[in-house]
């Protein structure tokens, strides 16, 4: 007689594997630095097209990473100095990068923190060269004009023109009983002046204008 057992069957759950979640380069935290130690030069680092390597150290504040070093050009070096005097921190992804096969070293290549090539001091701009003609032994002498001669009232036309008009105008102004101010007076020359030069520029001659 067979005997059949009541008893159910425990099997195991099986718990499915969990799945290693890849992090997401958006979620790495990237490195906050205060720079502690002016650039010298990189005895280690091989110099390339772009010169010789500088590093300078820096400590972490956003993290308890130890000291790490950064490196830069020789042309960079003056912006770091500043920087540093200002006590301003460097940001990764801003300020410098992390490159793989950065430099060359005495057995292959190897990754470095990178300045980025953008940080630099703008170089002033060259001054020009003074005039020749301040530098010593190149002045240049002074031609000094001999004064305009005088012109004769009596033989010069427009003058004498100038003056018959400027007349007639202080007849009138005495016949209306009017006194014209200096200033007026002036103004009354300087009118009679242009009006004669006027004439003179269009080829009608003084004798022609009063005849």
């Amino acid at each position: 007689m067979t005997i059949q057992s009541t008893a159910h069957t425990t099997q195991a759950r099986r718990t499915p594997p969990r799945s290693q979640e890849k992090k997401s380069p958006s979620n790495k935290r990237f490195a906050q630095v205060k720079i502690v130690s002016e650039p010298g030069k990189s005895i280690t680092d091989f110099p390339d097209e772009g010169g010789d390597w500088y590093f300078f150290r820096v400590d972490h504040v956003n993290s308890n990473c130890k000291q790490w070093t950064i490196n830069c050009r020789e042309w960079q070096i003056s912006w770091v100095i500043e920087q540093q005097g200002c006590n301003v921190q460097l940001c990764e992804g801003l300020h410098f990068h992390y490159v793989k096969g950065a430099v060359q070293v005495e057995n292959g290549w190897e990754p470095r923190h990178v300045l980025d090539k953008d940080f630099h001091l703008l170089e002033p701009e060259p001054e020009e060269p003074p005039m020749t003609w301040s530098q010593p032994g190149q002045e240049v002498p002074v031609v000094v004009q001999p004064p305009q001669a005088l012109i004769d009232v009596q033989t010069d036309e427009i003058a004498v023109e100038t003056l018959r008009r400027f007349n007639r105008f202080r007849c009138c102004c005495t016949a209306a009983g009017l006194k014209p101010t200096p200033s007026e007076l002036i103004a009354a020359m300087q009118a009679n002046h242009s009006s004669v030069c006027i004439d003179a520029s269009k080829g009608v001659t003084i004798r022609q204008r009063n005849s």
